[in-house]
């Protein structure tokens, strides 16, 4: 504590300590009513300091100040703190103060007053004015330290804090992706499931900008788990979440947005050492991301799912596409409407298209017998790609005499 108080700002510090010690030692609150008019203005005005030190003590001296009062006395404390935080022309240093400070005192109240408290800082989180998203998006980085039941709330909170991540502001964006960091530093360990999750689902999104942020979050969650996914009993994580997480990192090398690509590349490079060997040890859970890729809504990640196919064609040859084929027609099995076999269709058709001369001679058979049945299909997009798949084998391996006794077959 002397060392602590030997600094020239530090006696600040230890002024808010000293009110933070005497309230939490104070058993019934109108013992400290009479004092509020002295405590309350010095604890606000170290709140604002520009010192992050000096704030984050202060916080914590209103957070014991307002156990100490209680939640009657601490009402007009907390319309205070959110008068703040709706201010236009607050300095960082201000919002930071009023955010932590906001985060400590919902915080000490027990879990029903913060459950109910959450609620209104993830609508004001959302609102319209860039202002409050950045002020409550500030409040969020410091719930994850102040309250010691947060775990409980990560799969709520997280989501909210990554989709701020495609926020036109950037002082949003930045926030909210220290928010995640956050998260990932406090429950790295301690709840790697909860956590990879979220941000596992987030490196899908829509907006390619959540795809690129959610993609380095992954990886520093990996980095916080000491590499768990490239361990063969992995420590935090059970071994289908690792094999969703390697199965992610690999489809986002084939982003359509380039950034995405190259982050996603980088991130794979420094994993993985041995790409084939992975890959068919998560054939099967990539397939099925790729599937449920190609069937999204959203154009790019369709684009992403085909691309990801054409890259195992070109590059790791016949057993893994085999692999792939046979997990696909087990699709096509189970398959209950019209837009899964679409999907399957159009793969093949990718496949087609991307396989070399060597590897098209080898897989032609399997190719036109999953294509085959659907010339006659009900719905005309799906005959159309089974067309397609026949026209681009004939096309690419230019032999009359396989497209003749295809074509004799096929009308049989």
């Amino acid at each position: 504590r002397h060392t602590r108080c030997s600094r020239g700002w530090s006696s600040d510090v230890c002024s808010s300590d000293l009110m933070g010690n005497i309230c939490n030692l104070t058993q019934d609150p109108e013992d400290l009513l009479p004092y509020m008019k002295i405590l309350i203005p010095a604890i606000k005005n170290s709140l604002f300091d520009s010192i992050p030190e000096v704030r984050a003590s202060a916080s914590k001296a209103l957070g014991k100040l307002s156990k100490g009062l209680g939640l009657a006395n601490s009402i007009e404390l907390l319309e205070w703190l959110n008068m703040n935080l709706h201010r236009k022309d607050l300095a960082p240093s201000e919002r930071s103060g009023a955010a932590q400070g906001l985060s400590e005192v919902v915080s000490t109240h027990g879990d029903n007053f913060f459950s109910n408290q959450c609620k209104e800082i993830i609508t004001l989180a959302r609102s319209k004015e860039i202002g409050l998203r950045e002020s409550y998006r500030n409040v969020m980085a410091y719930l994850p330290t102040s309250f010691s039941g947060f775990v409980d709330y990560l799969l709520v909170m997280l989501p909210i804090m990554i989709e701020g991540l495609a926020d036109e502001s950037e002082e949003v964006r930045k926030v909210s992706m220290r928010n995640v960091k956050i998260c990932i530093q406090q429950y790295g360990k301690r709840a790697s499931e909860l956590l990879c999750k979220p941000i596992l689902a987030m490196m899908f999104d829509k907006d390619s900008r959540v795809r690129m942020s959610s993609s380095i979050l992954m990886y520093q969650l990996v980095k916080e788990m000491e590499n768990d996914i490239i361990k063969s009993q992995p420590k935090y994580i059970n071994m289908q979440m690792k094999y969703s997480i390697l199965s992610g990192m690999f489809i986002l090398k084939f982003d359509s947005i380039d950034k995405v690509q190259i982050q996603a590349s980088q991130i794979w490079k420094s994993l993985v050492d041995a790409p084939v060997h992975i890959l068919r040890m998560i054939i099967e859970t990539l397939i099925r991301m790729v599937f449920d890729l190609i069937q999204s809504k959203h154009e790019e990640l369709q684009d992403m799912g085909l691309a990801c196919m054409r890259g195992l064609v070109e590059k790791f040859g016949e057993r893994i596409v085999n692999e792939s084929l046979d997990i696909f027609e087990s699709y096509l099995e189970q398959a209950t409407d019209q837009h899964q076999t679409s999907g399957i269709n159009r793969v093949i058709l990718n496949m087609a298209g991307a396989a070399s001369h060597r590897l098209l001679l080898q897989i032609k058979t399997r190719l036109t017998a999953i294509a085959d049945p659907f010339l006659v299909n009900d719905d005309d997009e799906i005959r159309q790609y089974a067309v397609k798949v026949f026209t681009t084998l004939f096309k690419r391996l230019g032999d009359s005499n396989y497209t003749q006794n295809t074509l004799d077959v096929a009308f049989l």
